[in-house]
């Protein structure tokens, strides 16, 4: 069976319908819009529907249902700051979870047609740089165009690729050389409305209404397991908390030491 995921914006309303996503049986997760540039991250929304999103999988989470979460990035605004932007929305709405996907990137020409190409991977690089810095974590980037369009051959610090293509088969247009398909684990392949049935996905969920964008995980010519797919989707770096917590241990076992010696 297919294992697919959801993303989601404010578009889908005030209190998006997780709990339909979730019993979806082939659904596995859902990746939620947070943040755009500097000027967008709406607080009230995020404070319900970040910790709703965990809690829709219930006992699910962290083992056959995932959390995610994305930013649409500015090309022309600071990428470091934007990362600090989108950290901090998430942070507020009560952080990051062991169950959640590594961070994602969304890269696109919309709302940013005068980038260059050294424009595009300065700012992606930064915010990948600072992702990494505050959580220790990968990013995923979301996109291909860019790639295509202005010959973007760097993976620009990001460690796998969440492909757009509503087509019968997943485009690869634009990815080489930086990206090949085993770096591909996600395929954006509808958003409820297009009428592709070729490669025999469902376009929309029973009981939901309107479009919405789903995506199906992606591990090469490998037969898709949920093994593999927690590993590539959460990444094995530890979360920040996680970080802090072994700091404050190490700490306290070197005082203990020192107190002996």
């Amino acid at each position: 069976m297919p294992f697919l995921v959801a993303d989601v914006s404010r578009h889908q309303g005030d209190r998006v319908a997780f709990d339909v996503i979730a019993a979806h049986p082939d659904m596995v997760g859902v990746i939620v819009k947070i943040s755009e540039g500097l000027h967008y991250a709406p607080r009230e929304w995020i404070a319900h529907n970040w910790p709703a999103a965990r809690a829709a999988g219930g006992v699910r989470y962290g083992d056959t249902w995932f959390r995610g979460a994305y930013h649409y990035l500015r090309i022309n605004v600071d990428g470091a700051k934007q990362a600090d932007f989108f950290l901090d929305a998430i942070e507020r709405a009560g952080g990051w979870g062991h169950g959640d996907m590594m961070p994602f990137v969304d890269a696109e020409a919309s709302n940013n047609e005068d980038a260059t190409r050294e424009d595009v991977i300065e700012c992606v690089s930064a915010f990948a740089r600072r992702i990494k810095e505050r959580t220790g974590r990968g990013t995923i980037y979301y996109g291909r165009g860019f790639m295509r369009d202005l010959g973007i051959a760097s993976r620009m610090g990001c460690v796998a690729i969440w492909n757009a293509g509503y087509t019968a088969t997943m485009p690869m247009t634009g990815l080489a050389p930086a990206f090949d398909r085993d770096d591909v684990v996600l395929w954006q392949y509808t958003d409820g409305t297009n009428g592709s049935t070729a490669h025999g996905l469902p376009l929309k969920l029973p009981g939901w209404s309107g479009g919405l964008d789903l995506n199906v995980y992606v591990d090469g010519n490998r037969k898709p397991l949920i093994g593999r797919l927690r590993s590539r989707l959460l990444g094995s770096a530890l979360d920040s908390l996680t970080v802090l917590v072994l700091i404050a241990v190490g700490a306290l076992l070197l005082s203990r030491v020192g107190g002996l010696a």
